[in-house]
């Protein structure tokens, strides 16, 4: 009896692993997909000064697409466009603290990417279509 009780805690060890990697490989599709798009649009990303002027929330508006993006993504787009900061993890926090009021206010939509925390642009109303909130 206790040998089949050891494979069963092994069993959902390899369980539990295997959600994980597959979070992970979610993670890392979702960025292969922007970078594909990225190169796509021939978007240059080095030495860029596309950020280096305006606030914080126009920034994340201009960073944030259709895809779910996590903040320390937005950071580190951020810094490639020129954006001006001092420090990688105060920025990190400025821009955790934007794009939940972001989210908050209802500009931007909120979900989960691996696991994490990560927003986008919410979708454009389609003609005819009515939003609806529900309480549950």
């Amino acid at each position: 009896m206790d040998t089949i009780q050891e494979l069963m805690r092994v069993r959902a060890g390899i369980q539990d692993q295997l959600r994980e990697s597959q979070s992970e490989l979610q993670a890392v599709d979702t960025t292969i997909k922007l970078l594909q798009r990225e190169r796509q649009s021939n978007i240059e990303t080095t030495n860029t000064k596309e950020f280096a002027k305006g606030g914080l929330s126009d920034a994340c508006r201009g960073i944030l697409g259709s895809e779910l993006v996590t903040p320390l993504q937005v950071r580190d787009r951020l810094m490639l466009g020129g954006y001006p900061a001092k420090s990688k993890s105060k920025l990190l926090s400025s821009v955790y603290a934007t794009v939940k009021r972001l989210a908050m206010r209802g500009e931007i939509e909120a979900g989960k990417l691996g696991g994490k925390s990560a927003y986008r642009k919410k979708p454009p109303a389609q003609s005819g279509e009515t939003t609806m909130e529900t309480s549950v």
